[in-house]
């Protein structure tokens, strides 16, 4: 019997369509101009298998000692790579790399601490850049850890690596792409106060900027010199893409709009129309009793209002009191 959490749920037509937007990829573009790139190591991923088996390995090895206080380089490396396999996929680099990156108990991810960074300075002041010897100093801390807080972050020579890059320093980047590809290392060390990841970083906007006709127009020429004119055509090309993508972006909202409008029009139905009542007798409410009022008494008209029929009245009316009776008598 299905349930309501059996019925697939409909996706956002925007958050679809913006997955299916192709994302710029500025390795692929850098190989595509005919720069030589070095992509990372390629080689078969861990299985969870095998992961149990390097960890059981080195406690066979070590039973007495806890993982986590176990030093890599106290590791017999080649006895841990036969017990993993006789197939030999897995050599010993491989097997102290893993361990070292990925499986030791006592490895530290995250920000660095202020005491990490003076124990790197002082450890790279004893060693150089023997990266191996410095992350012996620091627990927790992997060689290319210790190498890339180094590089990045805590080298004198490297402090302003975050001042804007000038167009000079953009120039010089390029030739050097031109002549190196993406050893972002050895790029580094042409370019002065620039670490290797700024370099990278630096690359992958600029190539980005051109591609989609957002850079210098000075930089973009440098480009397009060092890739023997190649450039017109990915820009042409990513340009097409870009504007499909927006069409099709723009066509996803509407359809999305008109859902939400149905939708809603479905929850919330319009009322129905009243139809009209047949006429229906009325009745009136009784009306109030009127309030009992008493008869206003009737005030004569006095002497002086009342019509004059005589001579002998009119004196009679306008005389004064002491007259009247004198007339009377």
């Amino acid at each position: 019997m299905s349930t309501a959490n059996d019925v697939p749920k409909e996706e956002d037509p925007e958050v679809s369509s913006k997955r299916k937007i192709k994302q710029l990829d500025p390795l692929a573009i850098t190989e595509s101009l005919g720069l030589q790139t070095y992509r990372k190591d390629t080689r078969l991923p861990w299985s969870k298998e095998e992961d149990a088996q390097l960890m059981r390995a080195i406690r066979e090895l070590y039973p007495e000692e806890e993982l986590k206080n176990i030093r890599p380089e106290s590791i017999e490396w080649d006895a841990v790579s036969e017990k993993i396999g006789s197939d030999g996929i897995r050599k010993a680099k491989d097997c102290r790399k893993r361990w070292c990156h990925s499986l030791d108990p006592s490895l530290r991810r995250g920000k660095w601490t202020p005491e990490e960074d003076e124990l790197l300075i002082q450890a790279h002041q004893k060693y150089g850049p023997s990266w191996q010897k410095v992350s012996i100093e620091i627990k927790g801390r992997t060689d290319d850890q210790c190498a890339k807080r180094y590089l990045e972050v805590l080298d004198p020579s490297t402090k302003d690596r975050l001042r804007p890059w000038t167009y000079d320093e953009d120039l010089l980047l390029i030739r050097q792409i031109k002549i190196h590809g993406t050893k972002w290392r050895t790029i580094a060390g042409e370019i002065s106060g620039r670490p290797s990841l700024t370099c990278r970083n630096r690359w992958r906007k600029i190539v980005t900027d051109v591609v989609r006709g957002k850079a210098n127009p000075l930089v973009t020429r440098e480009v397009d010199l060092i890739t023997n004119g190649s450039l017109d055509s990915k820009v042409l090309q990513q340009n097409i893409e870009d504007s499909h993508a927006k069409e099709m972006l723009k066509k996803k909202k509407i359809i999305k709009a008109q859902q939400k409008s149905q939708l809603k029009k479905k929850k919330n139905p319009a009322p129905p129309k009243e139809q009209p009542k047949p006429d229906e007798p009325t009745h009136s409410l009784p009306s109030a009793p009127i309030p009992y009022q008493p008869a206003k008494r009737l005030i004569p008209p006095s002497a002086i209002t009342r019509p004059v029929t005589s001579e002998t009245t009119w004196k009679y009316s306008l005389g004064s009191e002491q007259d009247n009776l004198l007339v009377q008598s």
